[in-house]
């Protein structure tokens, strides 16, 4: 087995005799075959997370194709595999934070503390140009409970270019917090959400966002989810896997996940029309009632955007006759869908 110390690797980056940059052929002359391999996207010719134990091997998908980063989550005493001998050191999922930042101050390892702008309940630990600590609150409701160890990532900089996967760069294996700005008023206005629009193929959506955070289990034709999901944002997709569809109805103030900054404007669930209206107005943005197409819509009001997107008010009137299930009265849903 080949000897690992994750000390040495948070210290200076350094995994026994495997180093970034290494090409596959290399890495599976020194460690054997892995146990899993993965694609990142179904755009990978190849595979390009290489398992072993609890550590993942991820690769740049270049031409190349150079080994990028070492990742590993989801673990309780970090283990090597069966290739493996690695020392956890101090390493455990969970420890507390201020733990192991006293155990970097006994060691003489310089860090400093970084924090997610967009999500509070995440924080870092950055050690030298390379390695990454990740943290995650343990409790949403009790922040008493502190910060547990949930992830550790290292990486050359130096490679970055060649990493296009944007989700990956910037969510798990860097913690960069760029992200997608998306505006509702603008989507409202045009019917473009950020750099997305209808019609767009499925692979330029991961492009742009990277993979979602759900998907839904019905699939279309070509066996792929019909439904991605960023945040509250729901992504349909017709049977020839381009964009038919931006839609969701399961919010507070609507929020764009990890991959897109999402402004909502005035928007939350259940305003009231007698609210949203004047603003539009003040807006100059215009629009109409659409006429009610299925039954079901006998217990909503549509508002229709000269952009094509739709509001989707609960009648205050008709609430209690309803056939289905509806939120509290007022906006519930927002949609915008590609017509045959």
């Amino acid at each position: 087995m080949i000897h690992m110390s994750l000390r040495d690797v948070i210290m200076g980056g350094v995994f026994g005799p495997i180093s970034i940059g290494m090409s596959p052929d290399q890495v599976r002359e020194i460690l054997g075959e892995p146990e899993a391999m993965a694609r990142i996207s179904r755009k990978d010719r190849r595979p390009r997370i290489w398992r072993y134990g609890d550590l993942q091997f991820i690769f740049d998908g270049s031409e190349d194709n150079h080994l990028w980063s070492v990742f590993m989550d989801n673990f309780g005493i970090p283990s090597g595999g069966m290739a493996i001998d690695l020392d956890p050191w101090i390493i455990r999922g969970g420890i507390a934070l201020e733990e192991v930042e006293q155990h970097l101050r006994t060691a003489r390892i310089d860090f400093r503390r970084a924090v997610d702008r967009y999500d509070q309940s995440i924080r870092g630990l950055m050690v030298g140009q390379r390695a990454a600590l990740y943290f995650y609150q343990q409790d949403d409701e009790d922040a008493s409970l502190g910060f547990g160890l949930g992830a550790f990532s290292c990486s050359d900089p130096a490679l970055h270019s060649n990493f296009k996967d944007r989700n990956l760069t910037k969510e798990r294996y860097l913690g960069c917090d760029v992200m997608i700005s998306v505006s509702m008023k603008e989507f409202l206005c045009t019917g473009a959400f950020g750099p997305i629009h209808l019609g767009m193929p499925r692979t330029n959506v991961e492009e742009i966002f990277g993979p979602p955070n759900a998907m839904s289990t019905t699939i279309n034709d070509d066996s792929l989810p019909a439904i991605w999901k960023y945040g509250d944002i729901e992504m349909h997709f017709e049977p020839s896997d381009n964009l038919s569809s931006i839609y969701t109805d399961e919010f507070d103030v609507p929020s764009g996940g990890q991959a897109i900054d999402l402004d909502p404007w005035i928007l939350r669930r259940g305003i009231p029309w007698s609210e949203v209206g004047p603003q539009l107005v003040a807006q100059h943005l215009s629009y109409s009632e659409r006429g009610k197409t299925t039954p079901y819509d006998k217990a909503t009001t549509r508002i229709v955007m000269d952009s094509g997107v739709e509001l989707i008010f609960e009648d205050h009137v008709k609430r209690d006759t309803t056939p289905i299930a509806c939120g509290p009265p007022g906006l519930y849903a927002i949609e915008f869908i590609r017509w045959p």
